[in-house]
């Protein structure tokens, strides 16, 4: 059996997924919406910081702030997988799009930057 640890939540996220658009429209745009989003967790515990690093479009405009990173711990749940790609919304309504996704021994670790809504 192993220990324990305990990981001191700031926040609680929803992870979403989104779904491939089949159908393509008038103007020929087959992107994500927020109604193809389907919930893989929902409000659940996590620790939010503040990463490292940010990162600049590749517009490379001079006044242009860098959109942040963040790293993530939470629980792991059985049968349930956080992918690359999915989004993650806190308790705030902030969105951020999951890039990097570790499960271990002691759950989730994420990185995921901030991403408009």
């Amino acid at each position: 059996m192993s220990d324990i640890v305990g990981t001191l939540c700031n926040t609680q996220l929803t992870i979403k997924r989104e779904q491939a658009n089949p159908s393509v429209g008038t103007q020929g745009y087959g992107g994500d919406t927020k109604v193809s989003e389907s919930t893989i967790m929902d409000n659940f515990p996590a620790s939010v910081l503040q990463g490292s690093k940010g990162e600049k479009s590749d517009l490379g405009l001079p006044d242009q702030t860098r959109q942040p990173w963040y790293s993530v711990l939470m629980p792991a749940i059985d049968g349930v997988a956080i992918l690359t790609d999915d989004l993650a919304y806190d308790a705030d309504g902030n969105r951020y799009k999951i890039s990097s996704c570790e499960l271990s021994n002691l759950g989730w670790r994420l990185s995921m930057m901030y991403s408009q809504p």
